[in-house]
């Protein structure tokens, strides 16, 4: 796996609000390095007692798809939704060839356990205001482009 080439950029063109629902993602990887990319995510102040009666952070995983390949790069890509509490902490858990495994937040790399996952700070977006989503104008979705 190579760790060099795995990139994210939060609050970029790389992790935005697609709407008012959703929230998108993107990671680059190396060229076929990578096998599968799952988003660990949900409100980063989510706490539930674990069966050790201690907290522990509630999340939920979705699968990232493949959206781009130029021999270079691969680019994955998720839309996740948007909690009630506006807040999401994310982080992505990766899957190479050899079926090593790897944790990837915003302080580090390192090898993906549950434990990890508890521990980790992972990515965190400001408050999301839902206001400041845009939306298409409804007379645009009736234009034919190329035409004069």
């Amino acid at each position: 796996m190579e760790r060099s080439a795995i990139y994210h950029r939060p609050a970029s063109e790389m992790a935005y609000m697609a709407d008012k629902q959703n929230y998108r993602l993107q990671l680059k990887t190396k060229h076929c390095d990578i096998t599968r990319v799952r988003v660990i995510f949900g409100a980063p102040q989510m706490l539930v007692k674990d069966s050790g009666q201690t907290d522990a952070w509630e999340y939920a995983t979705k699968e990232m798809d493949k959206r781009l390949q130029n021999g270079i790069y691969d680019v994955w890509e998720v839309k996740l939704p948007i909690p009630a509490t506006r807040k999401l902490k994310y982080a992505f858990h990766l899957l190479d060839r050899e079926g090593n495994e790897l944790l990837y937040d915003a302080n580090l790399m390192q090898l993906y356990t549950p434990k990890a996952v508890q521990e980790m700070t992972g990515f965190l977006t400001p408050y999301l205001v839902l206001d400041e989503t845009t939306t298409t104008p409804e007379w645009t979705k009736k234009m034919i482009s190329g035409t004069a």
